[in-house]
């Protein structure tokens, strides 16, 4: 009397095991080592977290298109560069979708993580803002005016230049773009402020800006178009 409701519930909890863990129920049907399924679930509960991870990028970036008037085209990262000092992404969308050449890609809230450097009809090339050599004009969040440049070095983190002596800036100011450049929205998201430097000598004070997002952990992507009668 008792075995059949158990062996009902192993049933089923074996289904849904199946349907959630795949990689684990293939290696648990074969009856394979403990270790491996242990390196099952290792992998299973990896992809599980990614995944929660991107729809909680996602869904971020349904909220900002939300309160903004952006017009806007969603992307999948199809593939990057794996160059040490030439960093770059590829995304499925082209000049059949209406991307062109320096527009702003975003991920999550607003964050800006890169630009598009070219186009062709599916697929568009990505320069990281973390890449060597990308610039960004930027600004203060709640600062109208342009503070300065921040420029890539291939790391982790941005430099800002050019930031006048007499600006006040201090460590977790939030960074945001300026607006200067005509294909980059102002109030995106750059980063924080980590570190000043201020030399009475030097002409300008420089600044070390840390992202807020890592885009290594984001394969959904939203470009946002600016139409000014191209």
């Amino acid at each position: 009397m008792v075995e059949k409701p158990f062996s009902w519930a192993g049933t089923e909890i074996n289904s849904v095991w199946k349907k959630w863990f795949p990689k684990t129920s293939a290696i648990l049907d074969c009856s394979t080592s403990g270790s491996e399924v242990l390196a099952a679930l290792a992998i299973d509960r990896s992809e599980f977290e990614n995944l929660k991870i991107e729809n909680e990028n996602l869904r971020q970036q349904l909220d900002f298109f939300k309160r903004e008037s952006f017009k806007y085209v969603s992307a999948d990262i199809i593939s990057r560069s794996v160059s040490t000092t030439e960093a770059a992404f590829v995304i499925d969308r082209g000049s059949d979708d209406g991307l062109y050449q320096g527009l702003a890609v975003i991920v999550a809230d607003g964050h800006l993580i890169g630009k598009i450097t070219s186009v062709s009809t599916k697929t568009s090339i990505v320069q990281p803002i973390l890449g060597r050599g990308a610039k960004t004009a930027v600004s203060l969040l709640g600062v109208s005016r342009t503070l300065g440049i921040s420029e890539g070095s291939g790391g982790s983190l941005l430099s800002l230049r050019f930031i006048p002596q007499d600006e006040v800036v201090a460590i977790n100011n939030l960074v945001v773009t300026s607006g200067l450049e005509k294909t980059i929205p102002s109030g995106l998201v750059v980063g924080v402020i980590t570190g000043v430097q201020k030399d009475p000598a030097a002409p300008f004070q420089t600044a070390t800006i840390e992202p807020l997002v890592d885009i290594g952990q984001n394969n959904n992507v939203s470009v946002i178009i600016v139409d000014f009668g191209l």
